[in-house]
């Protein structure tokens, strides 16, 4: 459940700062 957090965490990062 961590790893999916951690992934989706990331992914909406990078989709507001390209």
């Amino acid at each position: 459940m961590l790893i999916t957090l951690l992934v989706a965490y990331s992914v909406a990062y990078c989709w507001k700062n390209p």
